[in-house]
């Protein structure tokens, strides 16, 4: 019972260089004809694993940026329970202003509707 060999993307294009050459003698002459196909193929699955590592580099980028908004949230909430936050003068008010323009930069603020 043969088993069936996974070739990388390297290893094709070398096997369909080696046939054009003739270092790699086939037994059909239609193997020729498939080494345009062998090279084709390793072409779209280096495309595909490309495409599959930029996706997850996305991702990760937004589950960073999601989790550094919670973190900023969690500590204006903190900020804004201190004592320190009655005083506008203090630095905690000042962070707390701070903070608060981050959040609206990030989400834009809502217009109210315009009055006729």
């Amino acid at each position: 019972m043969k088993r069936n060999k996974i070739f990388s993307p390297c290893a094709l294009r070398r096997t369909a260089t080696r046939l054009r050459s003739g270092e790699l003698v086939p037994a059909d002459a239609e193997v020729l004809q498939i080494a345009d196909q062998i090279e084709q193929d390793a072409a779209r699955q280096e495309l595909l694993v490309s495409v599959i590592v930029m996706g997850r580099e996305v991702f990760s980028t937004k589950k960073e940026e999601e989790a550094k908004r919670r973190r900023r949230a969690a500590t204006l909430l903190r900020l804004k329970q201190s004592p320190e936050a009655s005083d506008p003068d203090s630095a905690v008010a000042k962070r707390i202003r701070r903070l608060q323009r981050l959040r609206r930069q990030e989400h834009g603020r809502v217009r109210g509707r315009r009055r006729k």
